[in-house]
């Protein structure tokens, strides 16, 4: 087989030395995007609405700002450097931010179900 057809759904960046799947990456890149605009945007709006309204300020609703608050952290600091990631094969993040990522990507699961644990106990 040629290496032309071996390759075609490739292109290469990063001085032609990684494979970089436009089929893969536009779809991938798209999901982020539409991810992080709704986590965003989503948890926000919980956030503000608690954080106003008198009516919500319940240790239940509080429980939920709390599930909110960390997803908004993962909307804002995880999903762009994954996005980043997609188009640059190594990190060029540096540490500090290779450990806050990695902290949060392995809290956020963990804050969630203790946190929806406490919901159902406190109910």
């Amino acid at each position: 087989m040629e290496e032309s057809l071996l390759y075609s759904s490739y292109d290469y960046i990063n001085n032609g030395t990684h494979p970089f799947n436009l089929r893969q990456t536009i779809p991938l890149s798209t999901a982020y995007f539409i991810v992080f605009l709704t986590g965003v945007i989503g948890n926000s709006v919980v956030l503000f609405s608690i954080y106003k309204s008198r009516r919500l300020h319940t240790i239940t609703c509080i429980f939920l700002a709390n599930i909110a608050l960390v997803d908004l952290m993962v909307s804002l600091f995880v999903i762009p450097v994954q996005l980043g990631q997609e188009f640059i094969t190594h990190w060029p993040y540096g540490d500090v931010l290779c450990r806050t990522v990695s902290y949060l990507m392995m809290i956020n699961p963990a804050c969630s179900v203790f946190t929806l644990t406490l919901i159902s106990l406190e109910r």
